[in-house]
């Protein structure tokens, strides 16, 4: 046996399998880039609407996996509280595992929502958001249900004309037919920007947790958030 040829081998046979390693991470734990636009309207004293776009690259930046397309209207309930309801329209890519090719498979979803919002200080506030949505997914059995839960810590400077605040939040997703959580997304920080009187920035960074085979996968998202006033 030639000893040197064998340890050779070996080590091509490591290095083979450690690429091969990065490789998946790589792909479990791409890079993505959300940049969503929405546009706001106050219908009368009320009532408000709002419509959001929002493509969603993935891979690493190179594919638009997700495009997101909202409707949806508000209600101011007290001084603290608003009620939503929505229309949700998504294209999801969807990859197969043997050619490694992306089409888009539909889903629809119907959604209503609390939110509130707290003053602690005259710097600090604090938000929920509890969402229900009601899910018809294209190629699976629907409609099913899930919830959405947000928590948000946000700190506001004083006597700043462009920056609105800086925040830091987490929002987990909750599966009521099977009673998992097949999703959570952790903000560590976030910025919000005026632009002008009608205009605002959100500049944020998250952490996107997904568990689609019983193993977490995470992604990380760089995104932009643009509100306008209409």
């Amino acid at each position: 046996m030639n000893i040197k040829r064998t340890i050779l081998q070996m080590k091509r046979m490591v290095v083979v399998t450690l690429m091969a390693g990065l490789g998946n991470g790589a792909h479990a734990n791409d890079g993505q880039f959300w940049s969503a636009v929405m546009l706001k309207h106050r219908v009368n004293t009320d009532w408000s609407a709002t419509w959001r776009a929002e493509p969603r690259f993935t891979d690493n930046f190179k594919d638009i996996g997700t495009v997101f397309l909202r409707s949806s209207l508000a209600l101011p309930l007290n001084d603290w509280a608003t009620a939503t309801v929505s229309y949700t329209h998504l294209d999801v890519r969807k990859y197969d595992p043997l050619t490694g090719l992306g089409n888009f498979r539909q889903q629809n979803w119907a959604g209503i929502g609390i939110t509130g919002r707290f003053n602690l200080t005259p710097h600090w506030s604090f938000k929920s958001r509890n969402n229900l949505h009601l899910r018809w997914i294209e190629g699976k059995d629907s409609p099913n249900v899930r919830t959405r839960h947000y928590l948000e810590m946000a700190w506001k400077p004083e006597n700043s004309r462009r920056i609105r605040g800086f925040y830091s939040g987490n929002e987990f997703f909750v599966e009521l037919a099977h009673k998992t959580t097949p999703e959570n997304r952790f903000t560590p920080f976030g910025a919000r920007l005026k632009m002008n009187d009608r205009t605002n920035l959100t500049l944020f960074y998250l952490i996107r947790s997904t568990k689609p085979r019983g193993k977490w996968q995470h992604a990380h998202v760089l995104g932009t958030y643009l509100s306008h006033t209409i």
